[in-house]
């Protein structure tokens, strides 16, 4: 049986790929990331709350948008010159449309990307590195004139505003579940022109997750861990966040499923105590980036010891760093984390998107 949530997820993606678009409707409260046709234009929202105007560009706007939005919530698509404020997630699906080439700035340095797209399009002079979020180059944004900035939040980015160019916020990497991913590819897709190709992915995304959990069902779950440490602490995501959720439905019994809806983090002892009996530990690398053996991870973190995955009898593994760019792939991501958890389901698969650790050096 497809459990609850899983069902969910299906039924939002039915409704995007049949598209999810929605007439004007007076008694309507428009949500998020949803889309509501108006006369000559489409009504949005986006992730501040803000509503956004999408209009055509072979189409004058309307008299009713011009009184109602300032020209910062007015899109005229497609879009064709965006500026990236919003972190590294959004190009990995604006890269997914085909429409990567519309990148012209970026507020993430050239070694900050493991997108191979946006690599090549530093190498080739293409996007323009115009500062870190809160030292934004506001010249080199007025000399790019693009059509669009997307932005994290309105909080770190209002002093934008007053150059005129339309600003939409889409942060969600860590505060959404894969029903939320899902909407946001489609409402990025809108300001491209591009839904139909979403439309198109969320059926073999939903494909994927059914033959995923059904391949899954029958065979024990293994319990995983996952955690971020700095210093004393360690950061965990809920049972509500997109990767988690594909970990559950590939079969994994995650040891912090008890917490939803935020992340949180937890003491070092608390974590260890609530791990120990893992057979997975999954970890999202910072000073364990370089790590090729479970030995280096106990370098830094000797306390790993106390964990059953560093004995010897399980598995221990970190996100590459491509996994968080890369969310127009939701569907190869989760194989990959199938092939984790139940690898003898997965023979021969070449993993992306996670590195397993050996159990020490050759």
């Amino acid at each position: 049986m497809i459990a609850p949530k899983l069902t969910a997820i299906f039924l939002s993606l039915a409704c995007l790929a049949l598209s999810a678009c929605t007439k004007e409707d007076p008694g309507l409260t428009l949500s998020p990331l949803a889309l509501v046709e108006k006369d000559g234009y489409w009504l949005t929202k986006d992730l501040m709350d803000r509503e956004i105007a999408l209009v055509p560009k072979n189409q004058p706007i309307p008299d009713e948008v011009t009184e109602k939005f300032k020209p910062t919530a007015i899109v005229r698509t497609p879009v064709e010159k965006v500026i990236v404020a919003s972190g590294t997630y959004d190009p990995g699906l604006i890269f997914g449309l085909g429409a990567g080439d519309c990148i012209i700035g970026t507020t993430d340095p050239k070694e900050s990307w493991y997108l191979p797209g946006m690599q090549e399009l530093f190498k080739e002079g293409k996007v323009k590195f115009i500062g870190l979020y809160n030292a934004i180059d506001l010249e080199s944004i007025v000399t790019l004139k693009p059509d669009l900035i997307l932005v994290s939040s309105m909080t770190s980015y209002s002093h934008l505003e007053y150059l005129g160019f339309p600003l939409v916020a889409t942060y969600s990497d860590y505060r959404s579940d894969i029903e939320n991913q899902l909407e946001l590819m489609d409402f990025i897709a809108s300001f491209f022109d591009k839904r139909d190709l979403v439309a198109e992915k969320l059926s073999k995304i939903r494909q994927t997750f059914v033959e995923i959990e059904e391949k899954a069902k029958y065979h024990p779950k293994p319990k995983l861990t996952w955690g971020v440490y700095y210093g004393k602490r360690v950061f965990t995501l809920s049972k509500n966040f997109w990767l988690t959720e594909i970990l559950n439905l590939a079969g994994a019994d995650y040891v912090f499923n008890d917490i939803e809806f935020d992340n949180r983090d937890f003491s070092l002892e608390e974590f260890i105590t609530r791990s120990r009996d893992a057979d997975i530990f999954f970890a999202n690398p910072l000073t364990e980036a370089a790590a090729i053996a479970k030995e280096d991870m106990t370098k830094w973190h000797e306390d790993l010891l106390e964990l059953k995955p560093f004995t010897g009898k399980g598995t221990v593994a970190l996100t590459e760093p491509i996994l968080w760019q890369d969310p127009w792939n939701l569907d190869e991501i989760a194989l990959d984390m199938a092939a984790l958890i139940h690898p003898e389901l997965y023979p021969g698969r070449t993993l992306k998107y996670v590195r397993i650790l050996k159990e020490g050096e050759d």
